[in-house]
This record gives structure tokens, C-alpha cells and sequence, in this order.
């Protein structure tokens, strides 16, 4: 949903469409740009009566945690309307919604399911096909229920050396599973695989900078830091003290979450002001957060 070019201006009605819960927004929080910042980017006032600096966001395409593709864009786009299937996904704090041209079952819901409650929301007009659910999805439905109960009576019947064998030939039919797993007992060797987290790690064992990081691996340095946090989520053991703010800045940075009483970002650099930037903000908060 990012557009390639992106044009904002003072009033524009704009939507978020990332989720960043330190950030404090989700995929369709709606606000106003109220102003921009010191380094150019948007201040939304959302309908909440937030302010958020919106900061570049990268979106990856990840297969068995190696990054296979990213972009990076600031994570909005002008929201003064939206379609009902460009909405999935979405949590909307208000919106005023026309059904009356439905063309498909399960449209109705799906718009309606993306309001967080109904005093937000403002509805248009509605169609008889609005609110229908699909005939097939009804007969698939109660199919799947079927065979379920057949698969749950199946597995109580069978005895636990028939479960692990079953179990085995399922994982082997996965095509994942199957470039890895010996299926046949031949001796293969399991793929010896390093995840994007791991190679990262590398770096960061070297003492490298966060930008020369980045830099090294193609990827932006929130992501690096994102890895970073994944890290320190596995109990991974890293030394990350070259990172740390000198003694006087960390100090005030833990202050600020303290009295934010929150691990958000916003909040606490709103206390801390501009001199600090989010990018030594959240490195500080890897050696606050358990």
C-alpha cells in the first residue's frame, strides 16, 4: 500500500499502514499532518490527540529468515478514501462507510470489521448483497467441520508409534521440511542454514557500527537494529556495550522511559526533544528492556 512517490501537505488526511506498536500507531490509524520536522518528516496528529514523527519503515520478503527483498518508505498514504478491499488488514478508528454498491458476498463485513468500535463509524448506505455470505464457503465450511471430526476420531484409534510415523510423513511432504529432513535413512546431511539474525550477529561480534551494518548487508539500519532486538528476545549471547550512549545521555534516556512509563518511542522522545534521535533512543532501550 506505499505509494512510490509520496506528497504530503499541512492539513492532508493520512492513514498508517504499518504496524509500529512502539511507535504507538497499527496498520489504519488515521490522523492530520500537523507539520513537518527538523529532518523533513511528516508530524500526524492522530485521532487520538498523538503526535507521531512518521519515520521510514521497511517491508521485507523473507523465506526461512533469509531477506530475500525490502523497500523502505515513510508509512502513510492520503486517506480521505479507501476501498473496501484495499481496507483488509486494517485497524480503523473511524470511517464513514458506503455499501450500497456491493458486488460481492462478505464485502459488508469485511468493511465493517475493520472499525476498532461502532461509535466510529458512520455508515452510507447498504445493498442486499452487502452482508451475504458465500454459498460455497457455507458448504466448504460444514465439509472441513466433517472431515476434522473424522481426523479427531482417527487419531484416538491409533497407537502412538502409528501418530510418530504419520507425524514423519507429513513433515517429509512439506517441500521445506523435505530438502532437510533424511526421509529414507540414506545418510543425507541437513542443510546447514544461517538466518539474517545470525549474519548480523557476525558484524556486531566485530564491534561494526550500526550504519556500517546496514550498509554491509544492504539493509537499513532500523532493520539492523530490529535484528538486534531479536537477538536480545532469544537470550542470544551478544556484547553490545560499544553501542551504548556515554553515561550522561543514557541516564536521561532511561529517565524519560521511566517517567513515560511506557517502552513506546514516541512518548519518550517527546520528553527527551529533538536532541535525541529514535535511533539512539530505541539502541538504549535494548539495555533497558528484559
Amino acid at each position: 500500500l506505499a505509494p512510490e512517490k509520496l506528497e504530503l501537505k499541512k492539513g492532508a488526511k493520512v492513514m498508517f499502514i504499518k504496524n509500529n506498536f512502539d511507535r504507538g500507531y497499527v496498520n489504519g490509524t488515521l490522523g492530520k499532518i500537523i507539520g513537518f520536522s527538523d529532518e523533513k518528516l511528516p508530524i500526524v496528529r492522530t485521532f487520538r490527540g498523538e503526535n507521531i514523527t512518521a519515520m521510514p519503515e521497511s517491508w521485507r520478503i523473507e523465506e526461512e529468515d533469509a531477506t530475500k527483498a525490502e523497500i523502505s518508505q515513510i508509512p502513510l498514504r492520503l486517506a480521505w478514501a479507501i476501498t473496501v478491499h484495499k481496507s483488509q488488514g486494517m485497524n480503523l478508528d473511524a470511517a464513514e462507510i458506503d455499501l450500497s454498491k456491493c458486488f460481492l458476498e462478505g464485502m459488508g463485513y469485511v468493511a465493517l470489521s475493520r472499525l476498532s468500535a461502532l461509535d466510529g463509524l458512520k455508515l452510507m448506505g447498504i445493498n442486499d448483497e452487502a452482508l451475504l455470505v458465500n454459498q460455497e464457503i457455507i458448504e466448504l465450511d460444514e465439509i472441513l467441520k466433517q472431515m476434522s471430526q473424522e481426523a479427531a476420531e482417527y487419531i484416538k484409534k491409533i497407537d502412538i508409534q502409528e501418530k510418530r510415523k504419520s507425524q514423519k510423513q507429513f513433515l517429509c511432504s512439506l517441500p521445506q521440511v523435505a530438502r532437510s529432513v533424511n526421509e529414507a535413512g540414506f545418510g543425507k546431511q541437513k542443510k546447514e542454514f544461517i538466518s539474517t539474525y545470525q549474519k548480523t550477529k557476525v558484524f556486531v561480534a566485530e564491534k561494526m557500527p550500526i550504519e556500517e551494518i546496514a550498509k554491509q548487508r544492504g539493509l537499513t539500519e532500523e532493520t539492523i537494529i530490529g535484528h538486534l532486538e531479536k537477538l536480545k528476545e532469544k537470550k542470544e549471547d551478544i556484547d553490545l556495550e560499544y553501542l551504548r550512549s556515554s553515561k550522561n545521555r543514557f541516564e536521561k534516556i532511561k529517565t524519560a522511559f521511566q517517567e513515560s512509563d511506557d517502552w513506546l518511542l514516541s512518548p519518550t522522545r517527546e520528553i527527551l526533544g529533538k536532541d535525541f534521535s529514535y535511533k539512539e533512543i530505541r539502541i538504549a532501550r535494548l539495555f533497558l528492556r528484559k
